[in-house]
C-alpha cells in the first residue's frame, strides 16, 4: 500500500511540478535555414522537420541566456581556422550592437556547440539546457553555411527568436503562395505559434530583418512563394543575409534588456 501511494506521489509530482525538459522538445525546437544554401546542393536536404516553430522572440524568460553570455565551444573536427574566424567575426558583429557576450565555454552547464556533421545550417531556438547545437555544413569562408550573414541568422535563432514570415501578425503584410511551395518544404511556412506566445516588442513586421525568407524560398516550379502585400515595399528587401537589421537589434536588445544605447 505504502509503495502504491508513493509511486502515485511521485507520478503526480511528474505532472504538475516537474520542469520542462528541453532535451524533449526535439525537432518542434529545430531551426532549418536550409533556403540559404544553393541550387547545386538542395537534392541533399529533402528532409523536413517535425512540426518546426518559428518566429521573433517567444515570450519565456527561460530560453534567454542567463547574464547576456552565450558560451560556446567550436569542434575543430569539422572546420578549419578560417571557418572559426568566420564564426567568430559574427558573434562579434552581434556583440557590437547589443549588450550580449559570447564567451568560449569553460564549466558552463548550458553552452553552444558548432558542428559540421551536417549538410544543412540549423540551429535551436533559445537556450534549451545543457549542450545545444548549431550545425553548419563546412563550405568555403562567404559561400552557404558560412556567409557572414548566415551565421548571424543561426546566431539569432540561438537567442531565441523564429523566422518572421511565419508571425502571427503576417498575412496583414504577406501572402504566402502555397501552390508554388516544394510540398516537402510547407511546414516552413506555417504558423504554429499563437499570438500570446511571441512578441515582436512593438516594431512590427521586419521585411528587412536577418530571419526573412527571401521571395522564392523553398519554391517548386521558380516562382515566388512569398509576395508583399504593399507594392511600395520592393520584394528584393526580403531574405537578406549581410548584416542584423535595425529591428533586429531592437528586438534582441528588447529581449536581453540592453540598458546602454544602441551602436546602430
Amino acid at each position: 500500500m505504502l509503495k502504491t501511494i508513493l509511486v502515485l506521489i511521485f507520478v503526480l509530482c511528474g505532472v504538475y511540478l516537474a520542469p520542462v525538459n528541453f532535451k524533449e522538445m526535439g525537432d518542434e525546437n529545430l531551426i532549418s535555414d536550409v533556403d540559404v544554401i544553393e541550387d547545386s546542393i538542395k537534392e541533399d536536404l529533402s528532409e523536413s522537420p517535425t512540426r518546426v516553430k518559428r518566429f521573433n522572440a517567444k515570450k519565456h524568460p527561460y530560453l534567454r541566456w542567463p547574464n547576456k553570455t552565450v558560451p560556446y565551444w567550436i569542434n575543430m573536427t569539422f572546420y578549419t581556422s578560417e571557418h572559426v574566424q568566420q564564426i567568430e567575426k559574427a558573434m562579434r558583429e552581434i556583440e557590437n550592437v547589443t549588450c550580449l557576450k559570447f564567451v568560449g565555454r569553460t564549466y558552463q552547464h548550458d553552452y553552444v556547440t558548432f558542428t559540421g556533421n551536417t549538410k544543412r545550417c540549423v540551429s535551436q531556438v533559445g537556450r534549451n539546457g545543457g549542450q545545444q547545437y548549431i550545425r553548419l555544413m563546412p563550405t568555403t569562408v562567404e559561400t552557404n553555411c558560412f556567409r557572414l550573414g548566415s551565421i548571424m541568422h543561426e546566431l539569432v535563432h540561438t537567442l531565441g527568436f523564429y523566422h518572421t514570415h511565419i508571425g502571427t501578425n503576417r498575412d496583414d503584410h504577406i501572402k504566402i503562395l502555397w501552390e508554388n511551395i516544394d510540398p516537402s518544404r510547407q511546414n516552413d511556412f506555417k504558423v504554429f505559434l499563437k499570438s500570446d506566445e511571441v512578441d515582436d516588442f512593438g516594431l512590427g513586421y521586419d521585411f528587412d530583418s536577418i530571419l526573412q525568407y527571401h521571395s522564392k524560398a523553398f519554391s517548386a516550379n521558380g516562382k515566388p512563394t512569398i509576395v508583399v502585400k504593399d507594392p511600395n515595399i520592393k520584394p528584393n528587401r526580403m531574405g537578406q543575409r549581410k548584416s542584423l537589421s535595425r529591428g533586429d537589434v531592437l528586438r534582441i536588445r528588447k529581449f536581453y534588456d540592453c540598458d546602454d544605447e544602441p551602436n546602430i
